[in-house]
């Protein structure tokens, strides 16, 4: 074996800022793309969430009795 095959031969990285601007663009656009399916989730959370709420006040009316 020779001494050039027994070193590691460094690979030299250099950033292109063009390519990581895009890159990180495109991962911010994707970001704030959302699937409708998410959006009517939430609401249907948002209103289970509420209804549960006048669920536990008509509940506790119900449970001090009449004043």
């Amino acid at each position: 074996m020779t001494k050039d095959t027994q070193e590691i031969k460094q690979i030299s990285v250099k950033r292109n800022r063009t390519i990581h601007k895009r890159d990180h663009d495109d991962m911010q656009t994707t970001g704030r793309k959302q699937n409708p399916a998410v959006q009517v989730i939430e609401i249907v959370a948002a209103i289970s969430m509420m209804l549960n709420v006048v669920q536990s006040v008509i509940i506790y009316i119900l449970q001090a009795g009449p004043i």
